[in-house]
């Protein structure tokens, strides 16, 4: 997923991983700037 894009982001690098998911410093390729994406880790 690192430095792929999708849709109007791409993610150019990961920031950290936890119990949660993994988030990723993403870029909104419309509007050029930065956010942050979190990946859920589903484990039921």
């Amino acid at each position: 997923m690192i430095g792929e894009a999708t849709c109007n982001y791409k993610m150019p690098e990961k920031l950290g991983e936890g119990s949660l998911g993994v988030l990723y410093k993403t870029k909104d390729l419309k509007s050029e700037c930065f956010i942050a994406f979190i990946e859920p880790v589903l484990t039921w």
